[in-house]
């Protein structure tokens, strides 16, 4: 049997992350509104459903507390928290 021609692994367009896609007609003026659409569901925290995390970041709240967050060596703890609460609200 020839080895040229037909079917070869590994070969065709690679898949864009997304899962299963479907082909749909959509007006010019809305394409950019669409394309933000799925980038921001791409986006979305992938962490504030995340049930670990979140028993974290009660646990290092109680831990910062408004007096231990003035000294320095709880200063930056605080800063990072107030980081990551912001990432897991978006």
């Amino acid at each position: 049997m020839p080895k040229w021609g037909g079917k070869r692994e590994g070969s065709g367009r690679k898949s864009s992350g997304l899962g299963k896609t479907v082909v749909m007609r959509v007006p010019e003026s809305r394409v950019e509104e669409i394309k933000q659409l799925i980038n921001n569901e791409n986006n979305q925290s992938k962490f504030s459903d995340n049930t670990e995390i979140q028993a974290l970041l009660l646990k290092w709240e109680s831990l910062v507390t408004p007096e231990r967050s003035k000294q320095p060596r709880w200063e930056n703890a605080g800063h990072l928290l107030q980081e990551l609460k912001n990432i897991v609200q978006k």
